[in-house]
């Protein structure tokens, strides 16, 4: 199932659209058997795009690489690290400890100068978010809304809502688990929802499980929980 949404035919609604773009920036690499972990992140520059990160089974790209071995487009950074093309036309280089970085060449370049010294880490916004990414689940998700980069003020609904973060795992064919939205009016909304809501929480079968309010984890934000129901990753029309 997993593979097929790499390859961009699986229907899951929620996850469809990452999967594939994990299975494009990385068509050169034998994702399923020598990836251990995948971080798909977003630039905080439009220009820069989406990249990948993701930690490997092996430290050579010769070990790892599906087809030809992707065209070396020279080096980079204070430590030379060597770049490559791949068929789609990503960069991508490999670092220590079996780190896979692609992307467009000025976000993989990005990552390079962090990685060996020759820029800041930790400057983004989002950082003190990063706890919120679960690595007990099998997917997990981080990301920066409006708010987090501009003053919204809040209202009754999630608008002013800073970051939303999401953890989910893979069972028996279904994604299962739950969002977070991380904002100052969290208590007041899962009250005000549960109370509108509440016809579908009585009883004795409830159609919906109620909201939840949880601790920050930074920012002094408390997040508003939704629990997503199993949802078939590779939906038919009728599911």
């Amino acid at each position: 199932d997993v593979a097929a949404l790499l390859d961009g035919e699986g229907e899951d609604p929620i996850f469809e659209e990452q999967f594939a773009t994990i299975g494009t920036l990385a068509e050169n690499i034998d994702v399923t058997s020598e990836m251990s972990s995948v971080l798909l992140a977003q630039a905080t520059d439009a220009a820069d795009g989406v990249f990948l990160l993701a930690q490997l089974r092996n430290d050579t790209l010769e070990e790892v690489v599906v087809g030809p071995m992707p065209e070396s487009a020279g080096t980079y950074g204070p430590k030379s690290r060597a770049l490559y093309i791949d068929v789609n036309g990503n960069y991508l280089t490999l670092l220590p400890k079996g780190l896979l970085v692609v992307g467009e060449k000025s976000a993989v370049e990005s990552v390079v100068d962090v990685a060996d010294g020759a820029k800041p880490a930790l400057e983004s916004d989002i950082v003190p978010f990063l706890d919120a990414l679960d690595s007990t689940t099998q997917i997990s998700f981080l990301y920066g809304l409006r708010a987090l980069f501009e003053n919204v003020t809040p209202d009754g609904t999630l608008r002013g809502a800073a970051v939303m973060s999401g953890a989910f795992d893979v069972v028996d064919g279904d994604i299962q688990g739950s969002m977070a939205f991380h904002t100052s009016n969290a208590s007041q909304f899962v009250e005000d929802y549960n109370i509108l809501n509440r016809h579908a929480l009585a009883g004795e079968n409830p159609t919906d499980e109620p909201l939840t309010v949880a601790e920050p984890v930074a920012g002094d934000l408390d997040r508003v929980v939704v629990t997503v129901p199993p949802s078939p990753i590779n939906a038919s029309l009728e599911e």
